[in-house]
């Protein structure tokens, strides 16, 4: 706590120095003085390059857990994945792990917590796939509290069919949640567990829905990155209310990488909105100089006519004289 309290200042204290730099690097150069302008300039490169080490140490502190989501970030979906095989792979990188503490959490102190940390299902459970169909608002977005335990619902099966074809799962979290208000998720603060899924939904096999504790830390990046998200979990819904996101230490590297598409399916769709909006900036800009030079081409032919009409009155003054004088 006090590291991190450390770094916080750190980070507070560095970009004072970085801002004083650039303030004189201005200064500097509207006065011409070219060697304060440049010892300026080493003072911001240096305050930003511990700008960044500090701000990466605050956020991720904990040593092994960034090696860990700089090896994600590397990762790559294969082009056809065999989802059975996946889970199989998750399963068995469980099962290695002879750590008595693994895929433990933190329990949280808010109301209704308690019966949701039941981990007699860590030694019990069956590891499935699931999906999430809503989740705790904070989860969507980026904290360095990597530590926090917050709720969120998701579906999962326990039938060998959803280990071939996880996406059905998908499929059922966007309708359950599309009709949210005629079922257990209209009230977002009452918390549930094992809830079998209406057939209509789920073509008649059993689908579960249930309120589970989310760790940050399981999580790749320590978030959700998307909407109705595909996850491990391990849950033993016959014996125990309690189900829990597998650790994603455990998942297969496709598994990993199926996740983590979905940010770059984001800042693609905020890419190709950008674009979008740039191009059309650019069409407004060019139907300006259009209107610009339709205005020039108009005044032109105005200045034209103007002086046409000027030399017209002159030549009828000339012979309104000429006739005078006859």
């Amino acid at each position: 706590m006090r590291k991190h309290r450390v770094l916080y200042y750190s980070l507070i204290a560095v970009a004072l120095v970085f801002v004083f730099g650039v303030v004189t690097a201005v200064l500097s150069i509207k006065n011409d003085y070219m060697n304060k302008f440049y010892i300026s300039l080493a003072i911001c490169a240096i305050s930003l390059i511990l700008f960044i080490i500090f701000y990466v140490q605050y956020n991720f502190a904990d040593s092994d857990l960034k090696k860990r989501w700089m090896h994600y970030f590397f990762t790559l979906l294969d082009d056809d994945i065999d989802y059975e095989n996946e889970i199989n792979i998750t399963r068995n990188n469980f099962a290695k792990d002879d750590d008595s503490q693994k895929n433990k959490i933190a329990k949280p102190n808010f109301f209704g917590a308690k019966k949701l940390c039941n981990f007699s299902t860590l030694k019990t459970g069956k590891i499935v796939y699931s999906c999430i169909v809503q989740a705790n608002a904070k989860l969507f977005t980026p904290s360095k509290f990597i530590h926090q335990v917050l709720p969120a619902v998701v579906v999962f099966s326990m039938d060998e069919y959803y280990d071939k074809n996880p996406l059905e799962l998908k499929n059922i979290a966007k309708d359950l949640f599309a009709n949210k208000q005629n079922n257990v998720l209209k009230n977002e603060y009452m918390y549930f567990a094992n809830l079998p899924v209406p057939e209509c939904f789920t073509n008649g096999r059993q689908v579960f829905v249930s309120t589970i504790l989310v760790y940050r830390k399981h999580l790749p990046w320590g978030g959700i990155t998307g909407t109705h998200l595909i996850v491990p979990l391990i849950a033993n819904p016959e014996k125990c209310s309690s189900a829990f996101i597998v650790d994603s230490l455990y998942w297969s590297k496709n598994i990993v990488a199926n996740y983590l598409s979905e940010i770059k399916d984001i800042s693609n769709n905020v890419a190709d909105r950008a674009q979008g909006e740039t191009d059309n900036i650019f069409d407004n800009l060019q139907n300006t100089d259009n209107v610009q030079q339709n205005i020039e081409d108009i005044d032109k032919e105005n200045l034209k006519n103007d002086d046409a009409n000027q030399i017209f009155e002159e030549n009828k003054s000339e012979d309104e004289k000429d006739q005078n004088k006859n």
